[in-house]
């Protein structure tokens, strides 16, 4: 449990100097978003990936429960391609691809740091 682990000292960290503001990665198909996913994704999730999916679940909770300004981005399939600026993002929502950029999520990042829309919200960002 990995990340949970490291969030969950994030959190606290944050907590005792004041810092409101977080966003953290998780993966399409964590928490809610289990029933967006395809037939194929959903047994890759539960065949390969059972442990890494519940470290997500845990971590996720822990973010849900801290009490801060949280945002859980979680992308479909991470690649090292350029930043389009195209993707689709929201609650709960198919992936259109199993591909986004390391670059789309930056960009969605960077603009929800200026924006403010997302916080409380777990979302899905594909391409």
């Amino acid at each position: 449990m990995i990340r949970a682990e490291g969030t969950i000292n994030i959190i606290e960290a944050m907590k005792r100097v004041n810092v409101k503001r977080l966003m953290v990665i998780s993966a399409m198909g964590v928490g809610e978003s289990w029933d967006s996913l395809s037939l194929v994704n959903k047994f890759f999730f539960a065949a390969l990936m059972k442990s890494t999916r519940k470290d997500h679940e845990v971590q996720e909770a822990a973010v849900k429960a801290s009490g801060l300004d949280w945002t859980i981005i979680r992308p479909s399939g991470l690649t090292n391609n350029p930043r389009t600026g195209v993707y689709s993002v929201g609650e709960n929502i198919p992936s259109k691809t199993s591909q986004i950029s390391r670059a789309d999520v930056a960009d969605l990042i960077l603009n929800e740091l200026e924006n403010r829309k997302l916080i409380g919200k777990a979302v899905t960002i594909t391409n």
